[in-house]
């Protein structure tokens, strides 16, 4: 998948653990870019009628090659890129003034951090002994029982987490907060074990060959890292296997599934969670929900004495893929091979634009601080708090006029409007770090000590959330990330500062520019509120139905719909849009799209200068695995998040002149309308 995947989604949860990563060695000869697959494949300009999105992008598509170490480039890319250059100079300035840097500050923790991150020369000197005392009581482990005591010792620095966990608000009584215990974190996508594709298969190969290397790198030798890696897929694959369908994943009827502490015994058995959880100070007080049970009964049958040689490769492997991208460059490469297969291209980056990834990773609030200091305006946060207003203004006049839906539901889904929070630019307050702690060489530290500190941190965090009521100011993302979300458990919307620039917004466009770049992306996020999944939670962030029966079915009808739409569409020959798994993500672009041209409308705008926009905004271009590997993700493409969007509105026919037989043209009778 590429690596700066934009959400721009719904947030349900968030993973808590802290992972370092980097995109590997640099090459010994400079690649000049990647010729994207739009690239090959567009032969000539095509007419607005026909493919608007391609005809607006044109010269980019067909120009455009991705830069190196990277499966796709677009404007959230390019915003990253000038992010990250900012940021970056921050951290040598505070370098250049290091004795001035207070002990303990978040500012010298980042600059010592970053700085021990680019001495690659002391790193691969180094090579494996920063997790040798760890490796070495993994290869003393003679039992079940000894598995079970090194995981629960290790499992706050963030090994041996062979299941997602968080601590959230508890979805049916958001006053309190509950541990939710989730899917697997092993293997790979669940979609590639059967898949019959040639994307699958590749897949499966050289993640066979990964875990083959990680265990060469280990000291196995060849036959048996082989043997090992084989056995490692195969165990893995059992516990994949046993997860929710994607699909699924958001049917609360089945993944809410309250446990007491006995009952998780019984699940889990021989996987220590409970004594995970006990460790952390929980108690049968505290409300444990368990997402997915079948993961862990099948845990509990893997976890027997046959399968402990297994585990215990499992969990040398684990916790070299935890640091691998904090440890030499040798270490560094095997990731780097494994990425490049995925992707279709080989990860370049230099040493500079490594140690700012692995510092970004660990400091990223951090980091979102030093950004937001030097980069965002009041004025900015002023202005888009304003047209976030004028959207769910304008949301809920068009609530009000809706005419598929009974006054009961329309009088619930204007409450949440009412009660929605914004999230502009940066929480109020920064994070406490004060007691993460970062030792430099000199010091007789090293990465992985300092990654494992921030771990600590984090792992204790999320658990002293149980002894206090949620709160409602926390982000879901750092400031600096070029994104945006709505999280219904909160019924509030985000925007970070770094994706308040142009082209999405500034102060320098036009208004309506401006509306079809971020307030587009303003009334996506509010319709997330309301499509197939946001649509489940009431105005406090509670699952709870607030629709009348024949109203949700005339919803459903239109979530089909839209998945029918997008179902129908190739991306790449053999290779369809997944519109089951992407209705939330349709119904939001449409939402977006719906108010902005209603607002522009409204205001006597030139609405042919929005889609323009909005077509610039998501323009991009990709490796051929790359569009392949990215629909298992809810996001659709960019170009089909354009053209099947825009051609859903009447507003579109009119100010291109669409007629019947035009590629872009949808029957009056076929164009989805929700809100």
């Amino acid at each position: 998948m590429r690596k700066r995947k934009i959400v721009l989604a719904m947030l349900l949860v968030a993973s808590m653990a802290v992972s370092a990563y980097a995109q590997g060695e640099k090459p010994s000869v400079k690649n000049e870019g990647t010729v994207s697959y739009e690239a090959q494949t567009i032969k000539s300009k095509p007419e607005i009628k026909d493919d608007f999105y391609t005809h607006m992008n044109y010269e980019f598509l067909t120009k455009t090659k991705i830069p190196e170490g990277e499966n796709s480039y677009g404007n959230f890319d390019l915003l990253a890129k000038k992010t990250q250059d900012v940021i970056s100079k921050s951290i040598k300035e505070l370098n250049a003034d290091y004795k001035n840097l207070k002990d303990g500050s978040i500012e010298k923790k980042i600059v010592d951090f970053y700085n021990m991150a680019v001495d690659f020369s002391k790193r691969d000197e180094l090579g494996l002994k920063p997790i040798q005392a760890n490796l070495d009581k993994i290869k003393n482990i003679k039992s079940v029982k000894g598995v079970s005591n090194y995981i629960t010792a290790n499992f706050n620095k963030g090994y041996g987490q062979l299941v997602d966990f968080i601590v959230d608000k508890d979805m049916k009584n958001t006053t309190k907060n509950a541990i939710y215990i989730m899917g697997s974190k092993v293997g790979i996508e669940k979609s590639y074990y059967s898949g019959k594709d040639n994307f699958s298969k590749k897949a499966r190969k050289a993640y066979l060959n990964y875990t083959k290397k990680l265990l060469s790198i280990l000291g196995y030798d060849k036959d048996l890292a082989a043997k090992r890696a084989k056995e490692i897929y195969n165990f893995e694959k059992k516990i994949v296997e046993a997860s929710l369908e994607q699909g699924q994943q958001m049917n609360f009827d089945k993944t809410y599934n309250p446990v007491t502490f006995k009952q998780l015994g019984k699940l889990a058995g021989n996987f220590p969670m409970q004594k995970i959880l006990k460790n952390n100070g929980v108690t049968d007080k505290d409300k444990v929900i368990v997402e997915q049970p079948k993961v862990l009964t099948t845990l509990n049958k893997l976890f027997v004495k046959k399968n402990v040689e297994v585990i215990k490769s499992l969990l040398e492997v684990d916790l070299l893929k935890k640091n691998i991208n904090a440890l030499s460059r040798d270490v560094m490469k095997a990731e780097s091979e494994y990425n490049a297969v995925m992707d279709g291209v080989v990860y370049q980056d230099t040493d500079e634009e490594s140690a700012y990834n692995l510092t970004d990773k660990v400091y990223t609030d951090g980091l979102s601080k030093l950004y937001v200091e030097k980069n965002f305006s009041p004025e900015t946060k002023k202005k888009v708090l304003e047209m976030a207003e004028e959207v769910i203004a304008n949301y809920k006049r068009r609530l009000g006029e809706v005419d598929w839906i009974s006054n009961s539901t329309r009088e619930k889904a204007l409450k949440k409007l009412e009660t929605m929070d914004l999230k502009i630019g940066y929480p109020d307050q920064w994070p406490d770090f004060s007691s993460t702690s970062v030792k430099t060489y000199a010091e007789g530290g090293n990465l992985v000590d300092a990654v494992e500190s921030m771990n600590m941190r984090n792992t204790k965090e999320t658990f002293d959330k149980l002894s206090k009521a949620p709160d409602k100011k926390t982000w879901s993302m750092p400031a600096h990330a070029v994104n945006a979300a709505y999280n219904p458990l909160s019924n509030d919307i985000t925007f970070t500062a770094a994706i308040l620039q142009a082209p999405f917004y500034s102060t320098d466009r036009s208004d309506v520019e401006n509306l079809g770049g971020i307030g587009t992306v303003i009334g996506h996020e509010i319709s997330h509120a309301f499509d197939i999944t946001g649509a489940k939670f009431d105005e406090n962030g509670n699952v709870k139905n607030w629709w009348t029966k024949e109203d949700l079915k005339k919803f459903k009808e239109k979530a089909k719909k839209a998945a029918e739409i997008y179902s129908a569409l190739e991306v790449v020959k053999g290779h369809n849009v997944n519109g089951k798994i992407s209705t939330g993500e349709i119904m939001a672009d449409l939402g977006g799209m719906t108010v902005a041209l209603d607002i522009a409308k409204q205001k006597n705008m030139d609405t042919k200068k929005l889609f323009e926009s909005y077509a610039a905004v998501w323009r991009s271009v990709n490796t051929e695995e790359a569009l392949i590997s990215n629909l298992i993700d809810v996001h659709p493409p960019d170009k089909f998040r354009v053209n099947n969007i825009v051609n859903l509105t009447d507003e579109f026919y009119k100010v291109f002149n669409v007629k019947e037989g035009d590629g872009m043209y949808v029957k009056p009778e076929d164009r989805l309308k929700v809100w």
